[in-house]
């Protein structure tokens, strides 16, 4: 006797389909948002360190200026905001809290170095951690001033831990209504079918030779089928009286 095969409940069947198809949209819903959001946050606060830049840099420029030997730039690279270096030019000899192998190579060249008052900026990581650079190219106007690059590497931990945050908060979000649909998908679907399991029971009082009781649907579909059946039984039980009578 082959033993016969496992079959998915219907009930099962709607709350799995109704569960991943959420969780596919809010995977890809998550995604799009923290992606944008991340953008925005580190645009933002790239947007305020380069407006602010030249300003911060000021009292530095001219400490520079009074200071065209270099003697002193060590300590005045100090007042720079967060870690940061003053790389005289042509020579490439760094002052400051970054070294050479931190500074962006590129910017220790000619080729790659931005115009005098121009500023520069560059998205990367030191240390492991996201950094911002920013690096203005100035020389003063004196005759015999340097030639410097003012470098200064902000972090972005504070972005990045927002960034994280809302990637919780949307996953605890995204958790909540996956559960909600789960819950809404299985009374769906016990709504759906429970006129099924009525009609089941009403054709096998029918192949038993009952008369099944006729139990109207919300469901026009189901409730033509029920109709049906039920009409079915009151016929076939008129036909079996019939023949008892001609008996």
């Amino acid at each position: 006797m082959s033993r016969r095969r496992g079959r998915i409940r219907l009930p099962t069947a709607i709350t799995c389909l109704l569960t991943g198809l959420t969780a596919v949209a809010i995977i890809l819903t998550t995604a799009v948002l923290v992606h944008s959001a991340r953008d925005i946050i580190y645009q933002a606060r790239q947007d305020a360190l380069l407006a602010d830049y030249r300003s911060a840099t000021e009292a530095v420029r001219r400490e520079i200026a009074a200071d065209p030997s270099g003697a002193g730039w060590a300590s005045v690279s100090s007042v720079l905001p967060a870690r940061s270096a003053i790389v005289s030019i042509p020579q490439g000899i760094v002052h400051g809290s970054l070294t050479e192998q931190e500074v962006p190579a590129a910017w220790l060249v000619p080729a790659g170095q931005p115009p005098v008052g121009a500023l520069r900026y560059l998205r990367t990581s030191l240390g492991g951690h996201e950094v911002f650079f920013v690096g203005l190219l100035w020389a003063d106007t004196e005759p015999g001033a340097p030639t410097v690059l003012l470098v200064t590497a902000y972090s972005l931990e504070a972005q990045r831990l927002q960034v994280i945050q809302l990637v919780m908060a949307a996953l605890a979000i995204g958790g909540v209504a996956l559960v909600g649909t789960g819950i809404a998908g299985f009374l769906l679907a016990r709504t759906l079918t429970r006129p099924l399991r009525r009609m089941t029971e009403m054709a096998r009082a029918l192949g038993e030779g009952g008369a099944p009781e006729f139990s109207p649907s919300a469901f026009a579909d189901i409730n033509q089928v029920s109709t049906a059946l039920h009409d079915s039984s009151q016929r076939l039980a008129r036909s079996m009286a019939e023949l008892a009578r001609s008996e």
